[in-house]
């Protein structure tokens, strides 16, 4: 709740107070904080006793007075304080807030505004008990809740304005045919008359004790003989909020199903996650250095608190097994331009999403290659070999699980055996790629996805959702070059020839802040080298070469023909998102391929800011 002070204000809506006791009426001829003379004008103004500042409740809110009790100092118990005032009956007051450790002391008929949400000590300063009253907006299905206090006056139900508003307490000294004018707006008044005998102009009267709310502009006119007081609380003009130079950053994470990407899912499908689940994300400062959360990733959400303002950027997220790719996005699922967040005067709390999707498949792709007579392991580099010939249904992948697969079960195209296959994240889980036989003619066979491995041996690859392509060579060598005689059901259509000595290049282009990554027809703009970004390329071994560059583009040199896998592990500074148009891949990474056809390709990755 929302407590200042504020300047003294035209009345909006108002309601009497209840400051009289049993017994105790007439004590109310010297108040110290209501000097009011009669005067002898027709009509009077009422004085502002005390004011305060606060957001009414988001249901129906009604008008209560409560009449309490004060013991001694040494006996009486702390009780809630509830927003409104507090006003001293005939005796002393003395109000202690244990929360804010502000003591006030009321002197008969002065009035207080208190917060709300404390707990205070209402008591008297002798041994003797205090009478005191309190006044107050509260939810509509509490004003008969009285505690231990007597319910005074309970109005009814009304809906309250939006946002911080101005109340205020005033009281108004009425001779003899003297008119007292209320103006109403936005909700009901409560008038109540602490002595003397009042007309109201829209019909009935109110003697003294009495309560009633109004509805509507009226005027109340002493038509007695002796002085009237009347007590007028007031709920007036709407105050700007309470300024703030810190702000708070939220972060959901939720992990999606399997066969979801950043470019295809459905929110509601996907499920908060834990740090203990393996996931973890950093906030940075304005130096890139990570920000102290206020708690950990907890039921799919985190926060970072006190934030002053400024820009703070999201750090990679450390994701596992099996979940490789992320899309960042606002709290209604859109993806973001930039992934930071701004804390400012108009931004005090920002809340993020970022999804994440996990990689269950991957495929070993297997091309087989004979090579003339005079090559041999030992010379196969800067020699070509021709396409498959001979038999080569002898090929077979077996999985982790000790599940045998053949030619029969890939896919052909491209030159090669493309098996596609679950990945297994776990340590030591091994595909084999092995030929049981060689085709007619050639004696000896080399199995390679760019490494070193035994003549006529098989060749263990993993596969896990980080790097889920692997690509696989078979070089069958001969002292006699046999004839054709290719297999047409199991031999792949359009198989190159195989080459040992290519290069990927990967060069990074910044895009204008005009041009997002859902705008693919305005990515000719993207013409600016950029650097400052680091990058990995996955062997067809699942050899893994890190780079860094400062420039624009990086070149890894030295590679056998294959499938690689290529992207990037850092952005560069102030850009959220990438995308290398034209190619596929998993997670944050594209494939590419080494060929003799193409041995030098270059990837090509744009950066949005």
């Amino acid at each position: 709740m929302t407590i200042d002070s504020l300047r003294l204000g035209r009345v909006l809506l108002a309601l009497a107070f209840i400051a009289g006791m049993s017994g105790a009426l007439a004590g109310y001829g010297s108040v110290r904080a209501q000097v009011v003379s009669l005067g002898s004008d027709e009509t009077v103004e009422p004085t502002v006793i005390a004011q305060g500042v606060a957001e009414l409740p988001d249901d129906d809110v009604a008008w209560r007075v409560l009449r309490s009790t004060g013991g001694s100092r040494d006996d009486q118990q702390p009780v809630p304080a509830v927003t409104g005032f507090v006003v001293a009956g005939t005796d002393d007051l003395l109000i202690s807030d244990l929360d804010t450790s502000v003591q006030t002391l009321l002197g008969p008929a002065e009035a207080s505004w208190v917060a709300g949400d404390s707990e205070q000590q209402r008591a008297s300063l002798t041994d003797d008990p205090v009478t005191y009253s309190e006044i107050g907006p509260v939810p509509a299905d509490d004003a008969d809740d009285a505690g231990e206090s007597d319910v005074v006056f309970a109005g009814d139900a009304f809906e309250g304005p939006d946002g911080p508003h101005r109340i205020t307490l005033s009281v108004a000294l009425l001779g003899p045919d003297q008119v007292l004018d209320v103006t109403v707006e936005d909700g009901p008044v409560l008038i109540y008359v602490n002595a003397g005998q009042l007309a109201v102009s829209t019909g009935g009267d109110l003697a003294t004790g009495d309560a009633q709310t109004y509805d509507e502009d009226m005027s109340l006119t002493n038509d007695g003989t002796d002085p009237a007081r009347v007590y007028v609380a007031a709920i007036g003009a709407s105050v700007p909020p309470l300024p703030s130079f810190a702000g708070q950053a939220t972060l959901q994470v939720r992990a999606c199903p399997e066969g979801s990407s950043g470019f295809q899912f459905t929110p509601s499908q996907c499920t908060p996650v834990d740090a203990g689940d393996g996931f973890s994300v950093s906030l940075l400062d304005a130096n890139y250095q990570p920000v102290e959360p206020s708690g950990a990733l907890e039921d799919g959400e985190q926060t970072w608190d006190d934030l002053e303002f400024g820009i703070y950027p999201w750090g990679a997220p450390t994701l596992p097994a099996p979940y490789v790719g992320s899309l960042w996005t606002d709290i209604d699922s859109n993806p973001l331009d930039i992934a930071q967040v701004t804390i400012d005067a108009d931004t005090l709390d920002v809340t993020h999403i970022l999804y994440v999707f996990p990689i269950t498949e991957g495929t070993i792709s297997v091309s087989i290659a004979n090579c003339p007579s005079g090559v041999t392991p030992d010379n196969l580099a800067g020699q070509t070999c021709d396409a498959p010939v001979g038999n080569t249904t002898s090929l077979t992948v077996t999985t982790p699980d000790g599940e045998t697969l053949d030619a029969n079960d890939a896919t052909t195209g491209s030159g090669a055996y493309v098996f596609t296959v679950d990945v297994d994240n776990a340590s030591g889980a091994f595909f084999t790629v092995d030929q049981a036989s060689l085709p007619a003619g050639y004696d000896d066979y080399l199995i390679t996805s760019g490494g070193v491995n035994d003549l006529n041996a098989p060749l263990a690859v993993s596969l896990t959702s980080s790097s889920p392509a692997v690509s696989v060579t078979i070089y069958n060598f001969t002292d006699e070059q046999p004839s054709p005689s290719p297999s047409p059901s199991t031999t792949p259509s359009e198989a190159p020839s195989v080459s040992l000595d290519g290069s990927v290049t990967l060069q990074v282009l910044s895009c204008p802040s005009s041009v997002s990554i859902g705008n693919p027809s305005a990515y000719d703009q993207c013409m600016s080298s950029v650097g400052g970004w680091s990058a990995i390329l996955v062997t067809p071994s699942g050899q893994t070469l890190p780079a860094s560059a400062s420039g624009g583009s990086f070149t890894y040199g030295d590679l056998a023909p294959g499938t690689y896998s290529v992207g990037l592990t850092a952005l560069p500074p102030g850009y959220a998102s990438a995308v290398a148009p034209g190619l596929s891949g998993s997670g944050s990474r594209v494939n590419v391929s080494v060929s003799a056809d193409n041995p030098s390709p270059t990837v090509t990755v744009l950066v949005f800011q």
